[in-house]
């Protein structure tokens, strides 16, 4: 009887026992995935739709790739009312979705355009081999999925694709945190063995990280929000700059961006912002969409009131920081594993599958 171990399985176990029982047992999982998840998932299927594209396997350009990711994610829209906590969630995880596919598209435009794929979301199923014997286990084998195996500079390599909330610019001291542990990533020395398996030649593993931005829709000062009202220009300071940003970018033309400079890309467009009262409730409205809203202490004598972000609004401050900062953002990095990194991994990885069979065996998971 052959039973499948994946890293996914062996990372629940090595957490906890009773974990990987209640998961890969009993089949026991979250109702609903926390909100990183479900975007880096959706991620995941565009990175893999775009390789496709560009290697010819699928006959739908980049810019269809990505509306396709953003119809699937459109099929989970939450139903009843629309002004309701649920949907608003939604429409900022669909408008983060939207941004950063873009966005990590022009990010790798050089990068990509001089890849081969030689594989996309390549399946193994081999056999676990006993280090010390040599010998194949009659119980396991070592299985999973590669993200893509690539050809570059002259080098095959395979591609992990990782999204996070954690810092990951490789310049500040929690960026390097983070790589630091990816270097001891057990999951990558699976997949070397593997493309091995395989009949690649892998040099290395190249990561490619994208964090997923927790901001959320802000609230813009009066006097933005007076400024937005009579100019149609929406301003933000990003931390670390002394005075505000105009951040009025047309959503349309990724595909002719070709410099990382934000003023590069600035194409003119106004936001349209009305506001009345009603029954003593102001009630404003960003290009007809109502958007939340705060009346100034002064607001009877002066009407000065503020708005929260619509979510166009939030979207585009997403992709302006983007510009601004791609390395908060997308980074790329190769990580090597030698031989004794292998053979040490492959022992680790047999004493966890005795450690499964022996749990299974005696239905405790201690």
């Amino acid at each position: 009887m052959d039973l499948r171990l994946t890293n996914s399985e062996m990372q629940a176990m090595k957490d906890c026992a009773r974990k990987a029982q209640l998961a890969y047992q009993l089949g026991i999982r979250p109702k609903a995935e926390p909100r990183p998840i479900r975007i880096g998932a959706a991620i995941h299927l565009g990175f893999d739709l775009f390789a496709q594209s560009r290697s010819g396997a699928i006959d739908l350009s980049l810019e269809a790739c990505e509306a396709h990711v953003i119809s699937k994610y459109d099929e989970h829209e939450p139903g009843g009312d629309p002004d309701s906590r649920e949907y608003y969630e939604w429409e900022i995880e669909r408008e983060i979705l939207a941004r950063m596919l873009a966005a990590y598209r022009w990010r790798w435009r050089e990068a990509d355009s001089s890849i081969r794929y030689l594989a996309t979301e390549e399946a193994f199923d081999i056999p676990l081999v006993n280090p010390e014997t040599g010998r194949s286990s009659r119980t396991f084998t070592l299985a999973g999925k590669i993200d893509k195996i690539i050809s570059f500079e002259g080098n095959t390599e395979i591609v992990e694709h990782k999204s996070t909330t954690r810092e990951i610019d490789p310049s500040t001291d929690a960026g390097q945190k983070y790589w630091q542990r990816l270097r001891i990533d057990s999951q990558i020395s699976t997949y070397y063995i593997a493309a091995m398996a395989l009949g690649y030649n892998p040099k290395d593993v190249l990561y490619d990280v994208v964090r997923i931005p927790t901001i959320e829709p802000c609230w813009l000062s009066q006097r933005d929000t007076k400024a937005l009202k009579e100019t149609g220009e929406y301003f933000y300071t990003f931390r670390g700059d002394d005075k505000p940003t105009s951040i009025n970018m047309n959503q349309s033309g990724w595909g002719d961006m070709s410099g990382p400079r934000l003023d590069q890309w600035r194409e003119e467009r106004e936001y349209v912002l009305e506001s009345k009262e009603v029954a003593s409730e102001l009630i404003a409205t960003v290009d007809g969409v109502r958007v939340d809203t705060k009346k100034g202490a002064k607001f009877d004598s002066t009407g000065a009131f503020a708005i929260r972000e619509s979510i166009s609004m939030y979207g585009q401050r997403i992709t302006a920081d983007t510009f601004r900062c791609p390395d908060h953002y997308f980074v790329r990095r190769a990580i090597p594993r030698l031989e004794q990194d292998l053979q040490e991994h492959m022992y680790g990885v047999w004493e966890l599958a005795q450690q499964f069979r022996r749990s299974r065996e005696l239905g405790l998971w201690p």
